[in-house]
């Protein structure tokens, strides 16, 4: 991975690498259903479209024997772009979209990435941005996966995929858990591309607490990640502001931003 946090964070919207033709993309009725249950449960269409940016504070606590450091983060996105900041002891580390040209900052300088590391970049920390942008995706095929449990609690599943080739659909692959008594997201599975191998992920999970109202959209406020099924960090969310108009130059680390 490019860096630490590039798995379990979470902005941008789906971006796709192709077109797909609409009737060879399946939505099943049962999948679409719960995830507009779930939507709805979090604040409802409307409430949803009108995030045009987000500014997220936090920080990250490791768990016990996780590889992970002590941080804290500064997470920004707008529609498709995301800017992710993680503040460590000692350093600083910047994942940006860039516009189409991902890049990661470290002490070592800027490095550009392969598009495909944003797949693993979508900001699931606001579950509601991503479950909407995959209902209305015309290229994102959605499966009902049975019934489930998480955090102790019944759930129903929906995978996600977006895509035409067999790589993309691979790596795009996501599993959310939908509470079956508030409709509310329990947990989310995805995978998180190596930035030089798209075949090659690292299976990454978010399990979601503690959601809070901002301007009528629950925002969980407690997320706790996971990498290959093992605990690896407690995210404490400290504030969540949305419309605060983020600026274009943000997202970009390589320059010639729009």
């Amino acid at each position: 991975m490019c860096c630490q946090f590039c798995f379990s964070l979470c902005s941008a919207l789906s971006l796709e690498l192709s077109a797909q033709n609409p009737s060879s993309v399946q939505k099943d009725a049962a999948a679409v259903n719960t995830l507009q249950v779930a939507i709805q449960a979090l604040g409802g269409n409307s409430a949803v479209l009108g995030i045009n940016d987000s500014v997220i504070t936090g920080t990250l606590t490791p768990t016990k024997g996780s590889w992970m450091q002590p941080a804290t983060f500064v997470w920004k996105t707008s529609g498709q772009e995301f800017r992710y900041e993680m503040q460590f002891q000692s350093s600083t580390q910047v994942f940006a979209s860039g516009h189409g040209r991902p890049a990661v900052s470290k002490k070592a300088g800027v490095k550009p990435l392969f598009y495909h590391i944003v797949y693993g970049a979508l900001p699931f920390h606001v579950p509601a941005l991503v479950l909407l942008s995959k209902v209305a995706d015309p290229d994102t095929a959605l499966a009902n996966a049975g019934p489930g449990a998480a955090l102790g609690k019944a759930a129903a599943k929906v995978q996600v995929n977006t895509g035409t080739d067999k790589p993309t659909l691979s790596v795009t692959q996501q599993l959310w858990y939908i509470d079956a008594g508030s409709g509310l997201p329990l947990r989310v599975e995805y995978r998180a591309p190596q930035d030089t191998n798209m075949a090659s992920w690292v299976d990454i999970a978010m399990e979601f607490g503690d959601f809070r109202q901002i301007n009528g959209v629950l925002v969980p406020f407690a997320i706790t990640t996971y990498e290959d099924g093992i605990a690896v960090s407690l995210l404490s969310v400290d504030s969540v502001q949305f419309n605060v108009g983020v600026a274009p130059s943000e997202f970009d680390l390589l320059g010639g931003g729009q």
